[in-house]
């Protein structure tokens, strides 16, 4: 049986994550002790736990901010899917493109935090791109996404994105 798709994509724009009141405008380093990461967002994110139709639980922090989308997410990974990435991959590719009604822009390599990762851009119909990694720490699955107008995997926002992911020590 293949593994059910293990994140969401991050959600369409529009969702309502802006800053209210007093909120500050300045970049914050995020860190989830439970996620065992940290990762500089340009606000505060909204950081919950949904269940996936397995009923497999997801973390996410995720911000939205006019067009642009930041997310950091995990989940842990039953041993056959935690070894098989490229598999787990595609299978939660294919049903990101069928959910956002994207295309594949472009797919490669790159090492993050020192683990092979899966490094993809989805454009999706309204023109905007989403750059995000794919990886596994252990058991441990992280994706790390950002979503924009103009955005590519070389863009400087995307670099310095995910050049601000961080794995914490284990307790």
């Amino acid at each position: 049986m293949p593994p059910s798709p293990p994140l969401a994509p991050a959600p369409i724009p529009g969702s309502g994550d802006t800053p209210s009141g007093g909120e500050s405008n300045r970049p914050i380093r995020f860190t989830d002790q439970v996620g065992r990461f940290s990762i500089v967002m340009p606000r505060q994110p909204k950081y919950w736990t949904d269940k996936d139709g397995t009923g497999a639980p997801t973390t996410q922090a995720h911000l939205s901010i006019n067009q642009m989308e930041y997310q950091a997410a995990f989940r842990d990974l039953p041993p056959e899917d935690a070894r098989d990435l490229d598999r787990t991959f595609h299978v939660w590719q294919d049903w990101a493109l069928k959910k956002v009604n994207g295309r594949s822009e472009r797919l490669g390599r790159r090492v993050i935090v020192k683990h092979d990762a899966i490094e993809f851009e989805i454009v999706l119909p309204d023109n905007r791109h989403w750059i995000g990694w794919f990886f596994v720490v252990s058991n441990r699955l992280y994706q790390v996404n950002i979503l924009g107008p103009g955005l590519t995997v070389d863009h400087p926002t995307t670099r310095e994105f995910i050049g601000s992911f961080q794995l914490l020590e284990s307790p």
